[in-house]
């Protein structure tokens, strides 16, 4: 299992430069966390988990994950899509009109998912795959589980873009994790990942069950019988996840614990469809996000069942609002607020977002949404920063000066604009797009 990353301890691989050329951008984002603020703990907790309640005063806790998708969903008002049980789902539970994730891909997303910080606090973790350069006192939320007598399992995606003590995370992470493994009278929290909806699903799909003549196109997209054969083809992959999501609540029911699961369905991030994915727009950012909780912990949701709630949330906010369900107080560096649990602040009035690079193309955009505006190039970044901080210089050069000298093409955009900075040959005058379309001079 990995360890926690420690900065210049090895030589630099492919996938550790990319993430230092990534980290050029990072001068334009959120500042990073500090060590000083974790060790000063919120004034109604702990700075750690606190002790919670007895192993049996605590709900079972089932997280769906479904890949890449807007919610595409009848009970989102979708007359196309069929989804019977996610309809039951949102019947049941509460349904979240307005939730968004923290990036349009799933990298960064799902640092924010795991961690409750913004992938541009922890930089590179905002840009698509990276390795974020984490503090030594972040850690993924079921670590503070674990400590609190949970039994922690993932099924099976991680991509959590940092390096992650995954022995510390999780009591198992693998494609076979379940939480029928857990000791006798253990609660749990078990992430389920489908990938059915992911946009690779779209590359090689055949037709279906869904007409293309019946999808609705958007205005901003032609509407040609190409595009309605991949809308088509990605409302049939919304029915097969449907179909999945029914078997893990069947085998839920089947093992006599739905009485005391708080079950979570969401995406990782939008999409898949043109102009959805990797794009700071609503069919990028937006998931779906529906809470079933069952009568016996109903005094830990602030709506009753079939309720719609349209307070903005993000996937920031997921794993604190894990931690409050399981009654673990939440640590002070945790940006995310607790939308479920006894104890909950006010409402938030605004879903913040963005995204960086996605593989070697930069485009900085910052997003604002609350339930009724929407902003999603709020704070477009034109330039990209000329300084790089010495630590980072010192251990990039290095890989820049092999990679340039077995070809300037070795180095890719990213790389170039790295090396250009290292050399101070790179000008505030030329706009990142200009040389990032530009070939290598021969």
């Amino acid at each position: 299992m990995p360890a926690a990353h420690t900065p210049g301890s090895s030589p630099l691989s492919r996938r550790a430069f990319a993430a230092l050329a990534g980290a050029t951008a990072t001068a334009l984002t959120a500042p990073a966390a500090t060590a000083a603020q974790a060790a000063t703990p919120r004034p109604d907790s702990a700075s750690g988990p606190g002790p919670g309640p007895g192993p049996g005063d605590r709900p079972n806790i089932l997280w769906l994950v479904a890949e890449d998708h807007y919610p595409f969903i009848g009970a989102y008002g979708d007359e196309v899509a069929r989804t019977p049980t996610l309809d039951r789902l949102a019947r049941e539970g509460i349904r979240y009109e307005h939730s968004y994730s923290a990036a349009p891909v799933c990298a960064p997303s799902r640092f924010a998912l795991l961690t409750g910080v913004s992938p541009r606090s922890a930089g590179p973790a905002e840009h698509m795959r990276a390795i974020g350069r984490t503090p030594d006192f972040l850690r993924g939320f079921p670590e503070y589980l674990r400590q609190a007598g949970y039994y922690t399992t993932n099924n099976s995606k991680t991509d959590y873009n940092a390096v992650v003590d995954m022995a510390a995370t999780w009591d198992e992470s693998s494609a076979t994790a379940h939480y029928r493994d857990r000791p006798a009278g253990a609660p749990f929290f078990a992430a389920f990942n489908d990938m059915t909806t992911h946009e690779s699903s779209l590359f090689l799909a055949g037709d279906g069950r869904t007409d293309p003549a019946d999808v609705r196109v958007p205005a901003y997209l032609p509407d040609a019988p190409e595009i309605r054969r991949e809308f088509a083809h990605h409302y049939d992959a919304m029915e097969a996840m449907d179909g999945h999501v029914a078997d893990r609540l069947a085998e839920l029911e089947a093992a006599g614990l739905a009485d005391d699961t708080i079950v979570f369905f969401c995406s990782d991030n939008g999409g898949v469809l043109p102009r959805s994915k990797r794009y700071c727009y609503d069919e990028g950012m937006r998931t779906a996000l529906i809470v079933r909780v069952p009568p016996k912990w109903a005094h830990l949701a602030p709506r009753p069942a079939g309720f719609v709630e349209e307070s903005a949330v993000t996937s920031v906010d997921y794993g604190p609002t894990v931690l409050a369900l399981a009654g673990v107080d939440v640590p002070d560096h945790v940006q995310g607020r607790p939308f479920l649990g006894v104890r909950r602040p006010k409402e938030a009035p605004y879903a913040f977002g963005g995204r960086d690079r996605m593989d070697s193309r930069y485009d900085m955009v910052r997003t604002v949404r609350d339930r009724r505006y929407a902003t999603p190039a709020a704070a477009r970044l034109a330039r990209a920063p000329t300084f790089i901080e010495p630590d980072l210089a010192r251990r990039a050069r290095p890989a820049v000066d092999a990679a340039a000298a077995s070809g300037e093409e070795n180095l890719g955009n990213a790389g170039r604009y790295l090396k250009h900075v290292l050399d101070g040959t790179y000008t505030p005058s030329t706009p990142i797009f200009q040389w990032a379309t530009q070939k290598p001079a021969r």
